[in-house]
């Protein structure tokens, strides 16, 4: 009854989970730093910004489907997103390939990597959305969900491929695009 395949970009989600059902009042503050810290070491500070900048460019009321479809505003953040990618892929890249750090921290990076691999689809599919031109949108859901199926094997045990491609068929079905 719980996803175990939803690691990717990070394990944050699981980890942060895991001492509030234990403790109501634990410190989502205080566990972030900690996990980003041991996932990325010294860079911990920069990829939490990372994933803020990230998150803040998919507006999650506009991604669960609570405003309007086309709209320009979520279509303009979209369109941020690859230069926000393209500005942290040298760092990713240099340290997912560091040998001098531990397995666990490249495996880290490597992560992120595939993550931001995926996020340059998935915000153009969405970007084609929010502009309004929704039968781009839909050769690009099509590559979107190619690309996550080419992926299965090597995220297979941190991204559900097949869940990914249900959630996403789901909503574009629901909205009518599909």
């Amino acid at each position: 009854c719980q996803n175990q395949r939803v690691f990717l970009p990070t394990g944050l989600g699981m980890v942060a989970m895991a001492p509030a059902l234990w403790n109501k009042n634990a410190d989502f503050d205080s566990v972030s730093k900690a996990y980003f810290k041991d996932a990325f070491g010294s860079d911990a500070e920069t990829v939490e910004g990372y994933m803020k900048a990230l998150s803040e460019a998919f507006d999650p009321v506009y991604m669960r489907g609570e405003k309007p479809m086309a709209n320009p505003e979520n279509a303009e953040k979209l369109a941020s997103v690859p230069s926000l990618l393209d500005q942290y892929s040298d760092l990713i890249e240099s340290r997912m390939n560091d040998a001098s750090l531990p397995a666990s921290m490249r495996a880290s990076w490597s992560y992120l990597w595939h993550h931001a691999q995926l996020c340059r689809k998935y915000a153009l599919t969405f970007q084609r959305k929010a502009e309004g031109r929704m039968e781009e949108a839909k050769v690009l859901l099509e590559d979107l969900k190619d690309f996550a199926w080419s992926k299965e094997m090597q995220l297979h045990h941190v991204f559900d491929a097949y869940e990914f491609w249900v959630s996403m068929n789901r909503y574009f079905v629901r909205k009518g695009l599909l």
